[in-house]
């Protein structure tokens, strides 16, 4: 029964990861489509940057648990694919500090987060704006905070993100984590 119950959760984890990767997808294509119409010199590396997003989504957002140092990495890798798409003067931080290299994580719980600071806090055309992000690993307790402004723009529809991501941390990590949600006139946290 307990072997049952595993493969069950497992499975489930699994089909609540599969719908995170086709609305990524879709975000990342748009990012192409963008550098490629403006005829954007960066256009082949950011064609290197979604490969390497992708390689890692296909075959690694499957597996039960990735170390944390290959999570923090794509997470750069999309924040550099992102760079294309927004105006120089959005402010983009990330900081990250692992006191263990070895530390491991359940797969894509993170890149959503920041997808959504990007698409729902940063709009094409914004002159201005900021996404924060740090990742702290200390002693074996995680922490990922995100802050971003929000956008002039009309609210986005959709809203799965925020309602997959708990139930995937519920099932990674049955009452081991807490994952709280703010918001002000002018910041999404």
């Amino acid at each position: 029964a307990n072997q049952l119950e595993k493969e069950r959760v497992a499975a489930e984890f699994k089909a609540l990861a599969n719908q995170v990767n086709p609305h990524f997808l879709f975000n990342s294509l748009t990012v192409l489509y963008a550098l490629a119409v403006k005829g954007a010199t960066q256009t082949a590396d950011a064609i290197l940057k979604l490969s390497d997003i992708l390689r890692y989504v296909i075959y690694q957002s499957s597996a039960q648990t990735v170390e944390l140092r290959q999570e923090l990495e794509i997470l750069k890798d999309f924040i550099d694919l992102q760079r294309y798409r927004v105006q120089q003067a959005v402010q983009i931080d990330f900081i990250e500090s692992l006191s263990n290299e070895e530390t491991h994580v359940a797969p894509m719980l993170m890149l959503p987060l920041l997808e959504n600071s990007f698409k729902h806090g940063i709009s094409v055309n914004a002159t201005q704006g900021f996404v924060r992000a740090s990742a702290i690993e200390e002693n074996g307790i995680f922490e990922f905070k995100i802050v971003n402004n929000k956008s002039d723009s009309p609210a986005i529809p959709g809203g799965f993100g925020l309602q997959n991501l708990r139930q995937r941390l519920q099932l990674a990590y049955p009452d081991r984590h807490k994952l709280e949600v703010s918001e002000t006139a002018t910041t999404f946290a």
